[in-house]
């Protein structure tokens, strides 16, 4: 069978360049058609700390670190008011190898990647649109239209697609693969002004968050020495307030009115248009397909408030390169091939979303900004604000305990310390780990998700490992299991760590899972045995 290449790749933002660039330095026949010509604009101008795995994957982190971006170590939430700060540093956040990350004019940020794609052996082609793809039991073939010279619509032949293609992803409309996001229809409204105000020292880099009192909030970002994008989101009954009101006044009217920004402000210029975008946020039925997968905002997109935008991007750019490579590596470019892949594009996407839907709740908020929330507590939310969504179980337990607080909330919590939860005995926490023992090995012997990507097994097994980690929360905060010198705690500890690394491989649809299950048993049993009890 005759190709053009391995790999095609429809799109050449962040997610496209990434993918190309990993595919090409690996050894594969790259080509990559972006509609545009670049540099061109784009909003989603902060990075999280985690794109430095991505960056350094493709030998493009000296690249981004030569360009004189502004540094990036955090975030600072504030208050519409003023009243609270509450800052954000990446480096005291468990987890995080990198702290340091960038705030970046997209426009030279994603000519950057795609230079370095280029220079990577990456066939770009810019001003060429891909207009349909066809597959077949051999490989794809792309109907592309050069946007040039008038030029005829010409045919691509190449074993696996890369859809990098952006929001109105190629493959979505064809497949009807895009689910919106009703409760994340919001407006945003933003600009680029100078002259505004920036703290000293190593937070002059840090995004600024302001929430305002109608659960939207502004965005301050330092995208050079000159320019802060300022931008506001609103949900829909906020804008619906607003609404047939032109752009920019609505912008201005939003400032003066959230007198953290209008302090800020206050001094400012407008230098670019005023733009608008609005019910950004979806997700996907499906993430891959035989001899295809989703990259960046071709698969789903988060509202913005915890700038995950290009973080996916990346990530998934080079997840996305990396499952085509080990498809084609194998002789197998299946959509069972790329179900790992496909279920950790959903796992992140649930995983950020969380987050994003809880910030738009007075709850979130008032615990969020309370005086003096738990350190560790607000340590690990930071992780994953820094882009680590799977991190420690340490880390997803002070998580998952952040969120049961956020759903016991009923009125405001300033001012209040949470419940102190009273210290079971070792014996009944045993009993305890015991039980989620037993609930898991239940579990086992039902079949995981497999390769049913976004099926309803999918979709029950998501919902019962949340429940269920939710309880591993519970047992571990009610027996204060984290960092305790008992020695049964310490086992009753190892157990649980066992416990999570049993259910992941479960969840792998048919991995091994013998060893993480031995574990777990000899750490209980090691318990019985501190604790003086028989064994089982």
């Amino acid at each position: 069978m005759s190709y053009d290449c391995d790999v095609i790749v429809a799109g050449g933002g962040p997610a496209g360049s990434v993918a190309a660039a990993w595919l090409a330095r690996a050894g594969h026949r790259v080509v990559l058609f972006e509609r545009d010509r670049f540099p061109r604009f784009h909003i989603g101008e902060s990075l999280l700390a985690s794109v430095n795995d991505v960056l350094g994957a493709i030998g493009a982190d000296e690249l981004v670190r030569e360009a004189g971006f502004p540094q990036k170590w955090g975030a600072t939430f504030m208050t519409g008011d003023g009243r609270v700060e509450r800052h954000a540093d990446f480096s005291v956040a468990p987890g995080v190898r990198s702290p340091q990350t960038w705030q970046v004019p997209r426009a030279t940020f994603d000519h950057l990647l795609l230079r370095h794609a280029a220079a990577s052996g990456v066939d770009v082609r810019e001003r060429h649109r891909v207009l349909d793809v066809v597959f077949d039991d051999d490989g794809v073939t792309a109907t592309v239209q050069p946007l040039d010279d008038g030029q005829r619509p010409q045919t691509v032949r190449a074993q696996a697609i890369v859809d990098a293609s952006g929001r109105g992803s190629l493959l979505s409309r064809k497949l009807d693969l895009r689910i919106d996001e009703p409760r994340l229809a919001n407006l945003a409204v933003f600009s680029h002004y100078a002259g505004v105000p920036r703290p000293d020292g190593r937070r002059a880099g840090d995004i600024r968050i302001v929430a305002r009192e109608d659960l939207g909030w502004f965005w301050l970002i330092p995208i050079s020495d000159e320019l802060m994008s300022v931008g506001v989101v609103l949900p829909r009954t906020a804008a619906r307030a607003l609404h047939g009101i032109e752009p920019g006044t609505l912008l201005e009217r939003t400032i003066a009115d959230t007198p953290a920004v209008a302090t800020l402000l206050a001094s400012a210029r407008r230098e670019w248009p005023v733009r608008v975008e609005k019910d950004f946020s979806f997700g996907s039925r499906a993430y891959a397909g035989d001899r295809w997968v989703l990259a960046g905002d071709a698969g789903s997109f988060l509202d913005p408030v915890f700038s995950t935008g290009v973080a996916i991007a990346l990530e998934s750019g080079l997840e996305a390169a990396q499952a085509v490579a080990d498809g084609l590596a194998a002789g197998d470019l299946s959509v069972r091939r790329f179900r790992r892949f496909a279920r950790r594009q959903r796992a992140r996407y649930r995983s950020f979303r969380r987050f994003v839907l809880g910030f738009y709740t007075a709850e979130f908020r008032d615990l969020f900004f309370a005086e003096e929330p738990p350190r560790r507590m607000f340590r690990s939310l930071i992780t994953v604000f820094a882009g680590y969504w799977r991190p420690t179980l340490a880390t997803r337990i002070w998580v998952a305990l952040f969120f049961l607080l956020v759903r016991s909330v009923a009125s405001d919590l300033y001012g209040h310390a949470p419940p102190a939860v009273p210290q079971a005995s070792a014996t009944a926490c045993l009993d305890d780990v015991d039980r989620l023992y037993a609930q898991l090995s239940a579990r086992a012997v039902q079949p995981a998700p497999g390769g049913l990507e976004g099926g309803a097994l999918g979709r029950e097994w998501d919902l019962w490992t949340r429940r269920w980690e939710e309880e591993v929360a519970r047992v571990s905060a009610r027996c204060k299991l984290e960092g305790d010198s008992d020695p049964a705690r310490r086992q009753l500890a190892a157990a649980v760590e066992g416990l999570e690394e049993l259910r992941r491989d479960l969840s792998r649809s048919g991995e091994s899972a013998s060893a993480e299950a031995r574990q777990v048993k000899d750490a209980l049993a090691q318990a019985r045995k501190l604790l003086g009890l028989k064994p089982r």
